[in-house]
């Protein structure tokens, strides 16, 4: 039996809307090293994260990137989590992998090196990445 998707809540428009999942495979620790390194990065570069794009650990070897808004200080600073999110998980996970692609919308999966890398085609991937884990855009392509 399949489950229903999860919706959440837009913290700006109160909007309820389907959590959207990306997954990057990972075939090794040094490639989703590499590649969160990039990720991070480009983040970092980029004003538009400051205090919107989180990191955190889920599992051992298991990652997410997810978007967010920080409440106002006077609603205790919370932050609400946005509607996309990007998972790391390594290739021999296979049933983790099967199971979310059961339960999530995963609106990708794809090998997390895709987008590692110093030519412009490999940067406008990170880019589009930001965006749509920003919620500006609803639809990937790598």
């Amino acid at each position: 039996m399949r489950k229903k998707k999860k919706l959440q809540t837009d913290a700006v428009d109160g909007e309820q809307k389907e959590m959207k999942t990306i997954i990057f495979i990972t075939t090794s620790p040094e490639d989703q090293v590499k590649s969160c390194e990039t990720l991070n990065n480009a983040c970092i570069a980029d004003e538009r994260c400051k205090h919107k794009i989180f990191f955190r650990p889920i599992m051992q070897n298991m990652f997410q990137w997810i978007s967010g808004h920080r409440l106002d200080k006077d609603a205790g600073g919370n932050v609400v989590l946005g509607n996309h999110e990007i998972l790391y998980i390594p290739a021999h996970r296979e049933l983790e992998i099967t199971r979310l692609e059961q339960t999530k919308n995963v609106v990708l999966k794809i090998n997390c090196m895709c987008f590692v890398g110093d030519n412009d085609q490999k940067k406008l991937k990170v880019k589009k990445i930001i965006d749509w884990l920003l919620e500006e855009t609803e639809e990937i392509r790598l």
